[in-house]
């Protein structure tokens, strides 16, 4: 049995393939922006990725916070990923006895969607 080695070129064309092809069938456009008038019926619409995307793994929720003018008559709509907030206190210590207290923290994560994202990535909750 001859056993040859894959270097793994061709990946990428052929997942970007699959992808078309899926979009395709699915009747899904890349880069399909919103109407002004989608977009803003969204906001306020909580949203769970289905898929991992960007910021947000898979079963994350998020709430549509905003529209972006993404062309002259396309939008994105502005995701809030509700992650866990990263706060940390911390003291530093300046010397001759002074300290100071460093709070950092996590601002929310926010994703910019297309459409065809949003059907693909996303689902209202």
């Amino acid at each position: 049995m001859e056993v040859t080695k894959f270097d793994g070129k061709g990946f990428d064309e052929i997942d970007k393939q699959l992808s078309e092809k899926q979009n395709e069938e699915e009747g899904i456009m890349i880069n399909d922006f919103f109407t002004i008038e989608e977009a803003q019926a969204k906001v306020g619409k909580t949203v769970e990725a289905v898929l991992p995307i960007s910021h947000a793994p898979a079963g994350c929720r998020g709430i549509i916070a905003e529209t972006d003018q993404a062309s002259e008559d396309g939008y994105y709509v502005v995701v809030e990923w509700q992650q866990p907030n990263n706060r940390r206190v911390a003291q530093v210590n300046l010397g001759a006895g002074e300290r100071m207290t460093v709070i950092t923290g996590a601002q929310p994560f926010r994703d910019y969607i297309r459409r065809d994202e949003y059907k693909k990535y996303l689902h209202e909750v």
